[in-house]
């Protein structure tokens, strides 16, 4: 597991230098947090080297451009999401706003003089 996780660092590292993509970034992020946990989980101190390889990673002003392109693009599907939810509440709320009552009582017929249940209001003198 080490061999080959240290393996594909190497690899990923030269990816970078050859073909800097968001891929071969995130790709490379994963694997120094393997080694920087295989190596701890070990108390073995090489864990300080990787933990290091990825502050100067993530330091990098090409590598910060890159990361934020992809924060971008991940939230232009969430505002659409936000977007359709807000136009269903809203939609909701107006078939709410357009209900009307139905009166079952005779009552009905006299509109000044029905309550909301349908009932017949009967004033006093």
């Amino acid at each position: 597991y080490k061999r080959q996780v240290l393996g594909d660092i190497a690899i990923y590292e030269s990816k970078l230098v050859e073909d800097l993509n968001i891929d071969t970034v995130d790709t490379l992020m994963n694997l120094y947090q393997k080694a920087i946990e295989y190596f701890s989980a070990y108390n073995d101190p090489t864990f300080e080297n990787y933990v290091d390889r990825l502050h100067v990673l993530l330091n990098r002003e090409d590598i910060q451009v890159i990361l934020k392109s992809k924060q971008g693009s991940e939230s232009q599907p969430k505002q659409t999401e936000q977007k359709e939810e807000e136009n269903v509440l809203k939609q909701q709320k107006a078939s709410e706003n357009q209900n009307c009552l139905l009166y079952t009582s005779d009552a009905a017929d006299d509109l000044l003089c029905v309550d909301l249940g349908g009932r017949r209001i009967i004033k006093k003198k």
